[in-house]
């Protein structure tokens, strides 16, 4: 709800969509979970916030191009939220992407 841009939007559909529809929202990243709970609560009835930090799938960072799809980083276990051993001091992006290489695949 920070992002102006789209936060009217979103809160819009809360509002208007009708009080026998059940709303789920999903994101990972809402600092103020409890905050808009209240909120749907006052507007809908009562609400459940229900918050997990298991992810049951990893995250994967892939690079498109158009040579096709590689991997960003050298360890499928790394990147934000990856799940991996390494913190970001370990993530090593793919040398295949050097643009030097990107450049000769494309020459083949």
């Amino acid at each position: 709800m920070s992002d102006r841009s789209r936060g009217t939007v979103w809160e819009e559909c809360c509002i208007l969509s009708p009080p026998s529809a059940k709303l789920v929202a999903l994101s990972a990243t809402m600092a103020n979970a409890p905050k808009v709970t209240q909120w749907l609560d006052a507007i809908h009835g009562p609400t459940t916030l229900v918050e997990t930090s298991f992810r049951p799938v990893p995250l994967r960072y892939w690079y498109a191009d158009d040579l096709g799809l590689e991997g960003l980083f050298s360890d499928a276990g790394a990147g934000p939220g990856a799940g991996g051993r390494h913190g970001p001091k370990g993530w090593k992006l793919n040398t295949a992407l050097a643009p030097e290489r990107r450049a000769a695949e494309r020459e083949r």
